[in-house]
């Protein structure tokens, strides 16, 4: 392949890919912005403490926006190519669709070797520092529960309500709790005065209450009890803050070694999970990509709308049997490693068809959105003939 046509072809799929990586880092970030914006109006939290959080977060999220930013971005560049024509003035020139494999290969690699890097190294430094971030956060957020008068749902899946808070010493009176953290079970506690402690040394909030009631109640409304207390601690682990596993944040925090030392050690299934899973995501790059250049490639003109719908629909689908696998493979049902590695084997077997596919010049022909509301109204207007046929037979 001339460098010419090599440097073009590059070029026609690292700016879609770009721009729709771009946008699903932008949209994923959103949807986690909800919870650090309401720390950022309820706290001493500044801007740059949200700004810091969302840059440790980014690598989680590129694992899964890498594949499919790969998917789309290749697949739009060659949709581009064959619906103007140049895939078949390529062909007349004698360039055959197999010799644009390299151009394919190099993006597709570059792509793997990045989400690779930011798979094995990247992440778990980034959930490291998210970490001692979170639990300086967790502090930060104890102003946010000093407000008397108002309710406050600061801490996911709990409620406060004060009636006298005292910031010097941090002292309360009128204690009102709400805890629906346990699943099927709702949890009042009534106390007359409470304390707030930091316990830096266990990275957990406490709640000193004292001289109050707790009522037990279970969603069904079949049972129920009530505890008289003089004294009861409540504490608050720092992770619940963002509403974070304990476990699964340990373990995303380690490296890869690490983590399959502990699954040879414990036979943990999740830590398994979690090696496959940071060695699988990123070849998912090198799939999904080879699987679009021929998928973009076999759509005639016009075709554009059914080569994205198509595309979209094999993510989909890898997804699906992404997140299917894994809860198998958390129940124990499926090793980890076939629960995360079959995704990618279905994948490969699919790649391969669809390059012998296009270079025999066959083509996918999906019926537009014109042509069904046609068939539609073709076959309405046949039981309408139909009728009224055999009421003149009548």
């Amino acid at each position: 392949m001339k460098k010419t046509l090599y440097f073009y072809l590059m070029k026609e799929q690292l700016g879609p890919l770009a721009v729709c990586l771009a946008g699903l880092l932008v949209a994923l970030i959103l949807g986690r912005m909800s919870q650090l914006t309401l720390y950022l109006f309820m706290s001493s939290i500044t801007v740059w403490d949200i700004a810091q959080m969302i840059g440790l977060i980014i690598p989680h999220i590129a694992l899964y926006a890498l594949p499919m930013a790969c998917l789309i971005g290749v697949l739009m560049a060659f949709v581009r190519l064959s619906s103007d024509n140049e895939l078949i003035a390529l062909r007349c020139a004698g360039i055959g669709f197999q010799q644009l494999a390299p151009a394919v290969l190099s993006v597709v690699i570059l792509t793997t070797g990045a989400s690779y890097y930011n798979s094995i190294v990247l992440l778990p430094a980034a959930n490291q520092a998210f970490a001692v971030k979170l639990r300086s956060l967790g502090r930060a957020i104890v102003p946010a529960l000093l407000k008397e008068g108002v309710f406050i749902d600061v801490i996911p899946n709990m409620v406060f309500f004060f009636n006298r808070v005292n910031p010097s010493d941090q002292a309360i009176e009128g204690v009102f709790i709400q805890d629906s953290r346990k699943d099927g079970v709702t949890i009042n506690i009534v106390a007359r005065q409470a304390a707030i402690f930091d316990q830096a040394q266990h990275d957990r909030i406490l709640l000193n209450i004292s001289d109050g009631s707790i009522t037990s109640v279970r969603k069904n409304f079949e049972q129920a009890q009530v505890v008289h207390f003089q004294s009861y601690d409540l504490a608050f682990p720092l992770s619940t803050l963002l509403a974070e596993s304990e476990g699964k944040r340990r373990r995303a925090e380690m490296s890869l070694g690490e983590l399959w030392e502990r699954y040879k050690q414990t036979g943990n299934p999740r830590s398994g999970l979690e090696v496959h899973q940071r060695l699988a995501l990123p070849l998912a790059c090198l799939l999904l990509g080879c699987i679009a250049a021929p998928l973009g490639a076999s759509f005639q003109r016009g075709g554009k709308l059914s080569a994205v719908v198509m595309g979209l629909t094999i993510f989909l689908v890898y997804y699906l049997l992404y997140a299917a696998g894994n809860g198998l493979g958390e129940n124990g049902l499926v090793p980890p490693g076939i629960a995360m590695w079959l995704p990618n084997i279905l994948g490969l077997a699919l790649t391969l068809f669809l390059w012998w596919k296009v270079q025999r010049e066959a083509h996918f022909r999906l019926p537009g959105l014109r042509q069904l509301w046609r068939g539609k109204r073709s076959a309405a207007r046949s039981v309408q003939i139909a009728t009224k046929t055999r009421k003149l037979r009548k």
